[in-house]
């Protein structure tokens, strides 16, 4: 994971802005369900075809990243479920850890919060999320967690205008999150792993809107 994450450091988004690789890494996340529900078992034609349309749609306008309040729903339903390790854990353990540091500017609304048990809160700490997965647990976050960072960086995109910022201005910045690791689907081999996974699993309330 420790290539991965170097991997995605020194990508080069596909284009300029921040707003517009935002949308583009979110078209991507849209295109791996839409082409693994319509059937497809491998990343092909369908994919590309999905992945340009979402962002098509994205940038005018006609398509939008929702708000996080379904997630927050289903985090309220999970129970006794760290959602890092998906170890059970009982309820008076469960740890309210901010996706986005407190020590970084992350807030503590609900939109910053997932459960998860002591051990993964204390060692993720003031980490970045995606960094965390990768170099401290060796591997990639849910779906779920996932699409959590994406909506949670575009609220704070959108609040602080950096939508039509450069993307190396932005990655200059001082922000809760690292820029960079908006470019995790870039990488053929994670965009294969989530593209397995909803064939397998057909995740429609982790990938889906």
């Amino acid at each position: 994971m420790e290539e991965l994450y170097n991997d995605i450091m020194t990508m080069q988004p596909r284009y300029k802005t921040f707003g517009e690789a935002l949308f583009w890494t979110y078209a991507t996340r849209q295109a791996i369900a839409t082409a693994a529900n319509s059937g497809e078992d491998t990343i092909g034609k369908k994919f590309y075809v999905f992945r340009q349309i979402f962002y098509n749609k994205f940038k005018s306008g006609k398509q939008h990243i929702t708000d996080l309040y379904d997630m927050n729903k289903r985090k309220l339903r999970a129970g006794n479920i760290c959602f890092y390790c998906h170890g059970e854990v009982p309820k008076e353990d469960l740890t309210a850890d901010h996706v986005f540091p407190r020590v970084k500017g992350g807030t503590n609304d609900m939109d910053n919060i997932i459960f998860v048990c002591k051990s993964c809160n204390s060692s993720k700490g003031k980490k970045d999320l995606i960094e965390w997965f990768l170099l401290n647990r060796a591997e990639l976050p849910s779906p779920f967690v996932l699409g959590h960072y994406f909506r949670q960086i575009y609220q704070y995109a959108v609040e602080h205008d950096l939508m039509a910022k450069d993307f190396e201005e932005v990655c200059q910045m001082s922000l809760p999150f690292n820029p960079h690791c908006l470019m995790i689907l870039s990488n053929t081999q994670a965009r294969q792993h989530y593209f397995q996974r909803a064939v397998r699993e057909k995740e429609n309330e982790d990938y889906g809107e």
